[in-house]
């Protein structure tokens, strides 16, 4: 399995393929096609290649340009059906949460953004048979459907925005964009306790997945030493 990095502005996504197939990981945000596009091209291969698209979470930042790519190359596109309400453009923010919800608003408005059914629904502990096969891990607390993806073959674990890596260390998403923080600790202290090789955010600069993952058990230990005391 190879693995591209799509660093854009605000948010990552990600490309992963091997000689049968070709996997996006959320689709980006500014510029994202053109990302893709590049990144495809890089390898010999198009948009229209593509033939599965994982979504960790509905937020407009990771499904954005979902139903052009959609239309480009019949991918199909994989989440857990919690998101839909958020892919939908529908979901009832909250408390501080209307925040997102007025960012995501201008942000559907600005790029004149079309929702689209997911096709597949999955669920904690469904296994996909792509790519080597690829473990569903729910994670709530970004969202009550935010789902990581496991690798089976590398032990790498695409975590989504359950955090991420700013700053030369791992830290929580601003609170704005997590709906049901209540559930984070339990989602830190799940991924903890995994027996992984690296883990993938999708905020934050270019490191290794094994660098990430060192940074998370240093963080998550901290900060669940807290939560118990």
């Amino acid at each position: 399995m190879n693995i591209i990095e799509l660093n854009g502005i605000f948010v990552n996504n990600f490309i992963l393929y091997n000689h049968k197939e070709i996997i996006l990981i959320d689709t980006g945000f500014l510029n994202g096609i053109s990302f893709i596009k590049n990144a495809l091209l890089n390898i010999h291969k198009k948009l229209e290649d593509i033939d599965y698209i994982l979504l960790t979470h509905g937020h407009l930042d990771h499904v954005v340009h979902l139903k052009k790519l959609k239309e480009i190359s019949g991918a199909t596109i994989i989440c857990s059906k919690e998101e839909q309400i958020h892919i939908d453009g529908k979901y009832s923010y909250k408390g501080i949460n209307l925040v997102c919800d007025g960012l995501e608003k201008f942000g559907r408005f600005y790029f004149n953004y079309k929702a689209i059914k997911i096709d597949h629904h999955v669920k904690d502990g469904d296994i996909l048979n792509i790519l080597g096969g690829i473990k569903v891990i729910h994670l709530p607390g970004h969202s009550i459907g935010h789902l990581g993806y496991l690798f089976l073959e590398s032990k790498y674990l695409f975590i989504g925005d359950l955090v991420n890596t700013r700053r030369k260390k791992h830290r929580f998403p601003p609170a704005i964009f997590n709906s049901f923080p209540h559930l984070i600790p339990e989602s830190i202290h799940k991924v903890y306790h995994m027996n992984l090789n690296g883990i993938i955010s999708n905020h934050g600069p270019r490191l290794s997945p094994e660098e990430q993952w060192n940074r998370f058990r240093i963080f998550a230990k901290d900060y669940l030493k807290q939560k118990i005391t």
